[in-house]
């Protein structure tokens, strides 16, 4: 909602949680048009569109955001269910990206504090590195237990997966989405080569370019 329906921090207050499937239609950069399946994350969702949906939910997927609270008390639960998500796309969307974000990072200890000096930045971001770490190294275990999966899948499906940390009190989130939708433009090449060309002619150092709607960073 922050990013394509343009609320405010404050105003995500006002959301209601996600029943079963919520499915929308967005353009971006005026003729793309991103259809987003927002599904619900309580279990007697979960259950249903990952056991007894699964072709209709993962066939034809481009893009997975899975988004976990980071200081949820289910967090082995979260990761599990990723790992089913993991399996379904394998059989279903082989070539899908695959987005993690470890969401609401402002309520680790470090985050109110991390305002005020450079140091305590730096505690922020080990805290984070910390929560990623062992989040990555229980995917890992997890994925090399199964007896279904080739020993090439197992050692390369942890590098496929963008991790991200995000809040909605900073640019996390766009810079976040920002990557995820650069990932599923077809041309991005082109607009790659027009922006460094544009930036050479009017001699800038940086030049970025934005999505109109939603000011998302493309290139």
């Amino acid at each position: 909602s922050m990013i394509f329906s343009t609320y405010t921090a404050d105003d995500t207050k006002y959301l209601t949680a996600t029943i079963d499937i919520e499915s929308s239609v967005i353009r971006i950069l005026d003729q793309y048009l991103l259809t987003v399946l927002d599904l619900g994350g309580q279990t007697v969702f979960t259950e249903h569109w990952n056991r007894n949906s699964n072709e209709r939910i993962y066939k034809g997927v481009h893009v997975l955001i899975f988004v976990s609270d980071c200081c949820s008390e289910e967090w082995l639960k979260d990761l599990g269910l990723f790992l089913e998500c993991l399996q379904h796309l394998r059989v279903y969307s082989p070539d899908a990206k695959i987005f993690f974000m470890l969401h609401k990072i402002d309520l680790l200890d470090h985050w109110k504090e991390s305002g005020f000096s450079k140091k305590k930045k730096i505690e922020h971001r080990k805290e984070i590195d910390q929560r990623l770490s062992q989040f990555k190294t229980y995917i890992q275990q997890q994925i090399n237990k199964t007896q279904d999966t080739d020993d090439n899948y197992k050692s390369t499906i942890l590098n496929k997966i963008n991790f991200e940390s995000t809040t909605i009190f900073n640019d996390s989130l766009y810079s976040a989405w920002g990557k995820i939708i650069s990932n599923i433009v077809p041309n991005l090449r082109e607009y790659e080569v027009k922006i460094r060309k544009f930036c050479q002619e009017v001699k800038a150092d940086e030049c970025v370019l934005f999505e109109k709607n939603t000011y998302l960073p493309i290139v």
